[in-house]
C-alpha cells in the first residue's frame, strides 16, 4: 500500500499520544548517545514477520529491535541481511545528552487496549473482530540530534512514538508523530540545523535481506513530513500490520487495490460490504460495479471506507469488483467478491416447523435481528419466487406477507395466491426479510433469505405430476413402478 499524503501544520497532539512518562510507570533510558535499553523481556510472544519474539530492545536512535540491539546512528537502506529485525519509526542519530528522553513500558490497561483496538479496526476494515490484548509503548520525547550543542540547535527536537499491538496472533505497529524538526545528526553528514547528509529512515526490516517496508520519504529530506502526512487520514499517524510474511499498510492507498469485508455473500444479494481503497471525501459520488455490469451507489463511511449493499447476482464464484469516486466515470480501484450459491450459504431466515408450511395456514419464521439493524427498525417480510433460467436466475412475484418490528420473529398466514403459482410454473420459493430504512447500511445485511422450498399443496402437486406424466413418451415402452412421495402424489419411475 502506498501512503496517503494528508498535509497539515500539526501532527498527533500530545494529548492524543498514548500516555507515557514517569506518571505512567515508564522505564527511562539514561541520557546517552547511540545506546540501548538492553534486552527487555515481554509478557507475550509478539508476532513479527512470521516469527514470535518474547523480548525486544528499545534503541536511542529511533528503533525497536528484536534479537540484537541497534547502536548504528546512520541508517542503511532496507533491506538489511544481517539478522537485524527492526521496527523503525525514525531511525536517525538521536543524542539525548543534548536533550530529550526515551521511555517505554508494556501495558494491558483496559482503556489503552480499547484505544488500540479502535485504531486497528479503523485502519483495517477486515479486522473488525480484532481485539487487542497487549501493547508496548516506546516514546521519544523532544529528542535532539547528535551535534546539537548550542541552545538554538537543541530547540529543534522530535517527538514520536512506536506502539506495538497484538492479540497473540495478529500484530500491528502504530507510529505517532507529534513533531519532526530535524532529520540528520552531524556525524551522518547533517548540517548545524539537523538537515542534509543521510536523513532518518522509517519502516520495517525482517533481517533476511529480502523482506522489508520503507515509509515513503525515508533517507530524504521529506522525512520531515511524517507529522503532516499519514496512511490512515490522521496527520502524524501511521498504522501497519506486521505479523505476516510482508508488512501491510493500513488505511487508504493509491495503488488501485480494494480491501473488501466480508469477501463473500449469498448470490441473492443483501450483504452490506465495507470497502477501502482510495481516500474518500464526504462529497464523493461513490459507485461500485459488480461483474462488469451492475453499478450500485455506495455510502460514505469515513475517509477510509465506504459501504455498499450487494445486489442480486446472477452468477456464483469470484466476481470482479470495481470502485469509482467520480460517479462511475472512471473505475480505478479493483477487487474480488465471491458470490455463493444458495444451497451453500446458511439461511438468514429460518422457517419454523418448515414441514407443516401449507397454504391458508399460519407459519412462523425467525432471524437474527442484529443482522438487519436495530430492534426499533421496521422490517418487511416477503414471499418471493425463484426461477432458474438458462443463463441466470429470476426473482419474481414479490408478495408482502407482513410488516413488523425487527424482533427476530414473526408469524403470518399464507393466503391463496401466495403459493407457488400456476401449474405450468417451474419456480420454487423463498422468504425475504428486509430492513425498511435504507439511509444507513450499518448492519450486516440489508436483507436476508430463507432456504428454497416448495409449498405443501397436494392438489397442485397431483395435477403437475399428471400433466408431466401425460407429456412423457408412450409409457408402454417402459416398465413402470409407481412410488408415493410424502403422502402427496404418486409418480411413475421408468426402470
Amino acid at each position: 500500500m502506498s501512503i496517503l499524503l494528508v498535509k497539515s501544520c500539526f501532527g498527533v497532539s500530545l494529548s492524543d499520544l498514548y500516555p507515557y512518562g514517569a506518571n505512567e510507570g515508564d522505564t527511562f533510558l539514561q541520557p546517552n548517545d547511540d545506546e540501548s535499553s538492553g534486552e527487555v523481556e515481554i509478557s507475550v510472544r509478539f508476532p513479527y514477520f512470521d516469527r514470535y519474539h518474547d523480548s525486544l530492545y528499545v534503541n536511542t536512535n529511533g528503533v525497536v529491535s528484536f534479537l540484537v540491539a541497534v547502536r548504528q546512528f546512520t541508517p542503511h537502506p532496507f533491506p538489511l541481511g544481517d539478522g537485524r529485525r527492526l521496527i523503525s519509526p525514525f531511525w536517525g542519530d538521536v543524542d539525548t545528552t543534548n536533550g530529550g528522553s526515551v521511555s517505554y513500558r508494556e501495558s494491558t490497561d483496559t482503556l489503552l487496549l480499547q484505544k488500540a483496538t479502535a485504531d486497528v479496526q479503523r485502519a483495517f476494515i477486515d479486522q473488525h473482530k480484532f481485539t487487542a490484548t497487549w501493547i508496548f509503548i516506546a516514546t521519544w520525547e523532544r529528542v535532539a540530534f547528535y551535534g546539537a550543542t548550542r541552545s538554538s540547535q537543541q530547540r529543534k527536537v522530535n517527538t514520536f512514538q512506536a506502539v506495538l499491538v497484538t492479540n497473540g496472533r495478529h500484530s500491528f505497529a502504530i507510529f505517532n508523530y507529534n513533531k519532526i524538526m530535524w532529520t540528520t545528526g552531524t556525524a551522518s553528514g547533517g548540517n548545524s540545523d539537523g538537515l542534509g547528509g543521510t536523513p532518518a529512515q522509517g519502516g520495517f526490516n525482517a533481517g533476511d535481506g529480502v523482506r522489508f517496508y520503507v515509509i515513503e520519504g525515508s533517507r530524504t529530506n521529506d522525512i520531515l513530513n511524517l507529522a503532516s502526512t499519514s496512511n490512515v487520514a490522521r496527520p502524524g499517524q501511521w498504522i501497519f500490520r506486521t505479523d505476516e510474511a510482508g508488512v501491510e499498510a493500513g488505511g487508504c492507498n493509491t495503488k488501485g487495490s480494494l480491501t473488501i469485508s466480508p469477501r463473500s455473500g449469498i448470490m441473492l444479494g443483501g450483504t452490506n460490504v465495507k470497502m477501502s481503497g482510495p481516500c474518500f471525501k464526504q462529497n464523493d459520488n461513490i459507485v461500485v460495479q459488480f461483474d462488469g455490469s451492475v453499478n450500485i451507489n455506495a455510502t460514505f463511511g469515513s475517509e477510509l471506507q465506504t459501504t455498499v449493499t450487494v445486489p442480486v447476482l446472477n452468477k456464483t464464484g469470484r466476481l470482479a469488483v470495481k470502485l469509482s469516486i467520480d460517479g462511475g466515470n472512471s473505475f480505478e480501484h479493483n477487487g474480488v467478491f465471491t458470490s455463493v450459491a444458495i444451497n451453500r450459504y446458511k439461511p438468514g431466515v429460518q422457517r419454523v416447523n418448515s414441514d407443516s408450511w401449507e397454504v391458508n395456514s399460519s407459519v412462523d419464521i425467525s432471524w437474527d435481528s442484529g443482522s438487519v439493524g436495530d430492534l426499533n427498525d421496521q422490517v418487511s417480510i416477503e414471499l418471493v419466487r425463484y426461477q432458474k433460467g438458462e443463463d441466470d436466475v429470476v426473482l419474481h412475484s414479490f408478495r408482502k406477507a407482513a410488516e413488523t418490528s425487527n424482533t427476530g420473529r414473526s408469524q403470518f398466514v399464507i393466503t391463496t395466491g401466495q403459493e407457488d403459482g400456476e401449474i405450468e410454473d417451474r419456480s420454487i420459493n423463498l422468504v425475504r426479510v428486509s430492513r425498511k430504512e435504507t439511509a444507513s447500511n450499518v448492519s450486516q445485511s440489508q436483507w436476508v433469505w430463507s432456504d428454497l422450498f416448495a409449498w405443501n399443496n397436494a392438489p397442485l402437486a397431483r395435477e403437475r405430476c399428471r400433466k408431466w406424466y401425460m407429456n412423457e413418451p408412450n409409457p408402454g415402452k417402459f416398465k413402470v413402478t409407481w412410488v408415493q412421495i410424502n403422502n402427496v402424489a404418486t409418480i411413475p419411475l421408468a426402470t
